[in-house]
């Protein structure tokens, strides 16, 4: 009989830790339906709650898979690619698997102190805390991968992620875990005292006149057990809310009466097959030949995608020559991503700024690098399975956070990936930026959810920084995202699009941009302090 109860409890909490795979996701896009992460993480906190370590450590991972399954599925397609298909699911579960072990460490700590803290409120804020500690390592860890940040999925709640200015994408998180916990406390509570409430009223009240009594005291317990917390955090985001509105039209206001600079920004769409084939080098250069017709030297910034001309234009001399007369074409400042080698023979991912029939001679080289797509770890064994450029060596990464300055324009670029990491946007803050552009391919990513997963990371870096962000995705999606976050512009995914648009300029210091994250200090400040008086108390 215990072996039939341990089972269907067994299998009640796998369907609890699946539905909350499969929420999560689904607030993400393509699906987009973000109202659900602040109820998702539910039922996986009820399996936690009524766990050992060992076991919740084993559901938070299982939960995790799930979520990260779904949400990146497409590595799956960008691995069928090199990979034979078994390979590629093969690969692509090492990385599910890998994100999913932050799910189950955290499902062990909030296990492991669920009875040691005896104050609920200090559990709510403790287990926020840890989760977007965990957020934080992996965002940094092993290069970093910050994608999935559960924050990053209410890209639509333009009035909420004003908050992001003072604690980045963290904030968010913290908010929609304190959420969860909170509702988790309120049913408990809430189904427990009506149990017991029924119960007594039903079985008990006629025979015992002092239940009635008991039935109040009950009912005392229960509006001030449920209610507070709950009615707490409403106010807290209400305040929250309203605190967005009022930055939001702050930076309505900041933006009146300031020179409007005008950009176009290219989406070639060009395949992967062809991008790297050397032989399709002059079709590249005729696709931006075209373009430059259409441009016309009417705009102040132009720019091309990550990778636009994927050769050595500094050791090609033609080429060289053929990039300054389409620059030259086009006028204002071009943004171009192309490959650059150093005198030590060292390879970059690179963009390279051309205007008036000249180059500016300045690099920007980029600093966070695509593991398996930029650089094979251990190259001796795994670069004879695959890699996801068609070239033959590592590139190497930059440390420099060089902006492109000329004619009043300072503009920080940020190539790819570097979007995924604050850091980078904030060191071109500290050099002088007044406007950072974005350039990256995606073109590996086809039609998937992935386009979009890596755009909306800009809204946040746009927020955090209060500056226009201007993407230009090979393939998409390309736009225009203003610095409250809103989308001006975007373009459509395998799509060729030339967006025409306006920008402006700030001299803006967030706190953010000047302090970073000063917010995940004080959680792991509150960490500390709480492990270490619950565990020598």
């Amino acid at each position: 009989m215990n072996k039939i109860i341990m089972a269907k409890s067994y299998i009640i909490d796998i369907l609890l830790c699946t539905v909350t795979g499969l929420l999560t996701a689904f607030a993400f896009p393509k699906i987009n339906f973000y109202p659900l992460i602040w109820i998702s993480f539910l039922p996986i906190i009820s399996v936690i709650m009524s766990n050992n370590p060992k076991k919740a450590f084993f559901y938070g991972f299982y939960s995790g898979f799930i979520f990260n399954m779904l949400e990146l599925y497409w590595i799956t397609l960008v691995l069928k690619t090199q990979l034979a298909y078994i390979y590629s699911i093969l690969m692509s579960s090492i990385l599910w698997s890998y994100l999913a072990l932050y799910w189950g460490i955290w499902s062990i700590i909030i296990s492991f102190f669920k009875e040691k803290i005896k104050y609920k409120l200090l559990l709510i804020i403790f287990g926020s805390c840890v989760w977007i500690l965990l957020e934080y390592i992996r965002t940094y860890f092993l290069t970093g991968f910050s994608w999935g940040l559960i924050g990053y999925s209410q890209f639509k709640f333009i009035w909420l992620i004003q908050l992001v200015e003072f604690t980045g994408v963290y904030g968010i998180s913290f908010l929609i875990i304190l959420s969860n916990f909170i509702l988790y406390f309120f049913l408990k509570k809430y189904i427990y005292f009506k149990l017991v409430y029924y119960k007594l009223f039903y079985y008990n009240f006629y025979t015992e006149n002092n239940n009635y009594v008991y039935l109040n005291i009950i009912n005392n317990k229960l509006k001030f057990s449920c209610f507070d917390l709950l009615h707490i955090f409403v106010i807290l985001f209400f305040l929250i809310l309203m605190f967005g509105v009022i930055r939001y039209n702050k930076f309505n206001n900041l933006s009146i009466n300031k020179q409007k600079y005008s950009v176009a920004i290219i989406q070639p769409n060009i395949s992967q097959q062809e991008k790297w084939n050397k032989n399709y080098i002059n079709n590249i250069l005729n696709i931006f030949k075209n373009y430059s017709y259409k441009i016309n030297r009417k705009y102040d910034l132009i720019l091309w995608p990550e990778t636009a001309i994927p050769r050595l234009i500094f050791r090609e001399q033609i080429l060289f020559n053929t990039i300054k007369h389409i620059t030259n074409i086009f006028g204002g400042i071009n943004i171009i991503g192309s490959l650059y080698k150093n005198n030590d023979g060292n390879l970059f991912n690179v963009v390279i700024a051309f205007a008036k029939n000249k180059c500016l001679r300045k690099l920007h080289k980029k600093n966070h690098l695509v593991i398996f797509g930029e650089y094979v770890p251990l190259n001796f064994i795994f670069q004879k399975f695959f890699r996801l450029f068609n070239i033959s060596e590592n590139f190497t990464a930059g440390t420099d956070s060089n902006i492109f300055n000329y004619n009043n324009l300072k503009i920080g670029s940020m190539i790819c990936s570097e979007n995924f990491t604050p850091i980078v946007c904030r060191k071109f803050i500290f050099s002088g930026a007044k406007v950072i552009s974005n350039h990256t391919n995606d073109a590996w990513f086809f039609n998937t959810s992935a386009p979009y997963q890596h755009f909306i990371m800009n809204i946040f870096r746009a927020i955090e920084i209060r500056k226009t962000i201007l993407i230009s995705a090979n393939s998409g999606i390309s736009g225009i995202i203003d610095d409250k976050g809103n989308i001006i512009k975007k373009s459509k995914v395998l799509n060729k699009s030339l967006i025409i648009g306006h920008f402006k300029q700030n001299n803006f210091n967030t706190f953010y941009a000047k302090h970073g994250d000063f917010f995940i200090f004080c959680c792991f400040l509150f960490i500390i302090i709480v492990s270490f008086f619950t565990l020598f108390q």
